[in-house]
């Protein structure tokens, strides 16, 4: 640090003054009494401020306080430091700049920042005055080796070494087996190891990850696809049981009219005198018991006919060839056709057939009841009538059923007759050949 500048306005006897400082050592020179203690103690102001004696001597009479600046150079920097003392204020007010007007934000007072060292030290040391301490005296040289070890008077070397020392012991062992520090490699080590193992779990649960990710969308995909083939099943489902229910109502029907037939033929020959057997007796109540619980089944039936219907008019022409994709394709539903058609013209025919067995059997019986030789013959005349009248009944009512199922597979697929069926076939046919072949 090199002063080069005083500027005094108000300190002591001196006002408006301003000593410029040349190289190396400069010397103050003048008569007594004429100001040069007071530019000293304007330095010594500048850095360390006055307390109250130096107040009442430094304060001029008639003056509101001490005022001026200090230019050095530091570090290959240019400082000026200012300071204001005002009596009826507690504070001074410091302001320093730096190379000419850039003002230095700092918390420390300027000796702490430039000189390094307490006022004592400085007043014993560098600012010796007439009357100031003796060469030698007490306390000077320990003063003197705190300087020189730490900058600062204050702090006891030989004590810091004892405390560093102290404070090794209790980090770090000479033999390097015990302290502090030993302590916190050994803690290290531990979580290094700790760290490395946490690192390998880490990548396994990332793997883990990713197979869940992977397993999930898997989930996800056959999920799909279930639903898919379950919707597929319900329709197919449904049109199965239409089907039997279909089956069930055409039997309960036969089995109701040939009942009736029965009942009627029975009333009928009764008048000439028949009287059936215990075998004959035996299976009227077979038949009466077997369309007793015909009946009972055949109403069940119609309700779960109603819901099947249902369901399948609600799922439109949509789940019409959904049915006919259940059921393997066009080439499928018209082997089913074929197959009703077939069944239905046999049944007919069945039909006719007992039906013209029916007249001579019938007129048998007359002719044997009529000369009085009813039984037995006429009986088993009468009987095999009744037979070939339920029989033909039934194949009747098979018959008419499966136009039935005709009729309505023809509303179904959208054409007015079954005969029409053929067509509309041959037609979805070529579309799905062209379909597939796209």
């Amino acid at each position: 640090m090199i002063i080069k500048e005083l500027h005094i306005i108000s300190f002591g006897m001196l006002d408006d003054k301003t000593v410029v400082f040349g190289p190396g050592l400069n010397v103050i020179e003048g008569e007594n009494e004429t100001g040069k203690s007071t530019v000293g103690a304007f330095i010594r102001f500048i850095f360390y401020g006055l307390d109250k004696a130096g107040r009442d001597r430094y304060v001029s009479w008639g003056k509101t306080g001490c005022f001026g600046s200090l230019t050095l150079e530091s570090d290959g920097s240019v400082y000026r430091i200012e300071r204001e003392l005002l009596i009826n204020r507690a504070k001074d007010k410091i302001n320093v700049y730096k190379d000419g007007g850039e003002p230095v934000r700092t918390d420390k007072a300027p000796w702490e920042t430039f000189i390094g060292v307490p006022e004592n030290v400085f007043e014993n040391t560098a600012f010796t005055g007439d009357l100031g301490t003796a060469v030698g005296g007490a306390g000077l040289p320990e003063a003197i080796e705190n300087i020189v070890f730490s900058a600062d008077e204050a702090v006891s070397t030989k004590k810091a070494l004892k405390r560093l020392d102290d404070t090794r012991v209790g980090l770090y062992y000479k033999n390097r087996k015990g302290g502090r520090i030993y302590e916190l490699e050994n803690s290290v080590s531990e979580l290094e190891f700790r760290l490395n193992a946490a690192k390998s779990a880490s990548e396994h649960i990332f793997t883990l990850d990713d197979s869940i990710r992977t397993r999930r969308a898997r989930m996800d995909s056959n999920k799909q696809r279930i639903e898919k083939i379950t919707a597929q099943l319900r329709d197919l489902d449904v049109y199965k049981r239409l089907r039997e229910l279909d089956e069930h109502e055409n039997n309960v029907k036969s089995l109701e009219e040939s009942r009736r037939e029965l009942d009627e033929l029975s009333e009928k020959y009764s008048e000439f005198g028949f009287m059936p057997d215990s075998r004959f007796a035996d299976g009227l109540r077979s038949l009466q018991a077997s369309a007793v619980e015909l009946k009972e089944n055949a109403a069940q039936a119609a309700l779960e006919l109603q819901s099947a219907e249902n369901e399948l008019k609600s799922s439109g022409s949509t789940g019409v060839m959904r049915i006919a994709s259940g059921i393997g394709g066009v080439d499928a539903l018209r082997e089913m056709y074929e197959g009703l058609d077939g069944k239905s013209f046999k049944f007919k025919k069945y039909a006719a057939a007992f039906f013209v067995l029916i007249i001579p059997f019938a007129v048998g019986a007359g002719l044997l009841a009529y000369f009085g030789m009813f039984l037995p013959y006429g009986a088993i005349c009468a009987a095999l009538a009744a037979a070939c009248l339920i029989i033909g009944l039934i194949n009747s009512s098979k018959a008419s059923k499966l136009s039935r199922g005709l009729m309505k597979l023809a509303a179904k697929l959208g054409v007015d007759e079954p005969d029409q069926i053929p067509a509309l076939l041959d037609s979805l046919s070529g579309e799905e050949t062209t379909a597939g072949k796209a």
